[in-house]
């Protein structure tokens, strides 16, 4: 039954053309079908210059969209496992960038406490519900397909795959398959099987979901999160990585037993309701505020290099300024703090470098001179300041020196 309520806000979600972000379809689907029940004006598209809409962005870490085209109001939802050394956080990702500078939803309780800790508090908790839309995948009356496996493939996977093999059962591994073509093969298949890919081993609910809205008989490797698995152990089986094979072996001819199985998983899932998840995501959310925001590129490194300035850690920060200049040459900020970074730590020649550096590569870009030299001046005068009669005086009196230069 259709929300009769009207909402103002209108929503986007938006549709990624790398084709692996097909991986997070359903969710997608999930949380369009909900908001449209919830009376929002929710539409679906590639399209990222409506401005009157706010756009819900899923896993933003693989939608390589350029930073010219990102929306000016975003809600990120994340979908991918968070732990202490999540690939999506090593040298080279940005992803933190995004989480830090805009409103986040999360999907996993556990998830959420590893970005607090990381000092992401603008997280809003938006579980894996239910919509009736997502139940349409029809069975095939007689399924020839023993075991499904579906994802990425690395040792541990193939390492189960192989012993199913070896075992005389008839198993498929998809890669890269989804929408209508990978439901022809759950369709086909007596079991599907969930393995762990990432340390964390965060019950894989973003993929498990949708198999259980459509009656699937699931077969999962135990994780680390035994809440959510508790609340799921009578609709589907759970064992550990050792046990996989025998597990699929066992229930093979267990026609009976897997259909009751996975109605109760069905019945569960069912019970979870996605317009109520994200009702109160929304609200929450929307109470806040949306601003729009422009993204800061290397956010993270910047935040961390003036953390370590302003505790008196120059040559720390002086290398964290010069890697952030080499992915974003054009923040005059980062030009004048390594330029005072050089100047405190007792190099003035590496300073003003630092600094007709940054003029050159920023009037490139079309930024005047007065404007750099304004802000040059109100960045020194503030430090200046701030050591006055100090502790470093001398720090003061290098900035008067520079200041009475200038950079012109």
């Amino acid at each position: 039954m259709s929300n009769t309520k009207s909402n103002t806000d209108k929503l986007a979600i938006l549709d990624v053309s790398w084709h692996h972000h097909k991986c997070f379809r359903e969710i997608q689907e999930t949380i369009l079908h909900a908001a449209r029940e919830l009376g929002y004006d929710c539409l679906f598209t590639s399209d990222t210059s409506l401005d009157d809409r706010i756009y819900i962005v899923f896993s933003i870490s693989i939608c390589r969209i350029p930073l010219k085209n990102l929306p000016r109001r975003i809600i990120l939802y994340n979908l991918e496992q968070i732990y202490a050394n999540s690939p999506f956080f090593e040298k080279g990702w940005n992803y933190q960038d995004y989480l830090f500078q805009y409103p986040l939803w999360d999907y996993s309780l556990a998830n959420i406490s590893q970005l607090k800790q990381w000092g992401i508090d603008r997280i809003e908790y938006l579980p894996i519900g239910y919509m009736p839309q997502l139940t349409r995948i029809s069975h095939a009356a007689n399924k020839d397909i023993d075991v499904l496996f579906y994802g990425s493939i690395n040792e541990r996977r193939q390492k189960i795959i192989d012993g199913l093999l070896a075992k005389g059962v008839r198993v498929e591994s998809l890669f890269g398959v989804y929408g209508e073509e990978r439901d022809s093969y759950i369709a086909r298949s007596k079991i599907v099987l969930n393995i762990h890919f990432y340390d964390a081993k965060i019950f894989e609910i973003v993929r498990i979901s949708y198999l259980l809205a459509n009656r699937v008989f699931v077969i999962s490797e135990k994780g680390n999160n035994s809440e959510e698995e508790d609340y799921f152990s009578k609709g589907l089986v759970f064992c550990d990585y050792e046990s996989l094979v025998d597990a699929c072996i066992e229930y093979l001819d267990k026609d009976e037993e897997r259909e009751k199985i996975a109605e109760r998983g069905f019945q569960l899932m069912s019970q979870r309701p996605a317009t109520e998840y994200l009702q109160k995501a929304l609200t929450s959310t929307l109470e806040t505020g949306i601003d729009e925001t422009k993204f800061v590129v290397d956010f993270c490194r910047k935040i961390a290099a003036k953390t370590l300035f302003e505790n008196g850690e120059y040559e720390e920060a002086i290398q964290l300024y010069e890697q952030s200049i080499e992915v974003d040459y054009t923040c005059w900020d980062s030009y004048i703090y390594l330029g005072l970074s050089y100047l405190y730590n007792g190099d003035e020649l590496a300073a003003y470098l630092t600094w007709s550096n940054g003029i050159a590569a920023l009037e490139k870009t079309g930024i005047t001179e007065e404007k750099l030299e304004s802000q040059f001046r109100q960045i020194l005068s503030s430090e200046m300041a701030k050591h006055c009669g100090g502790y470093n005086e001398h720090f003061a009196l290098k900035l008067e020196r520079a200041l009475q230069e200038g950079l012109l």
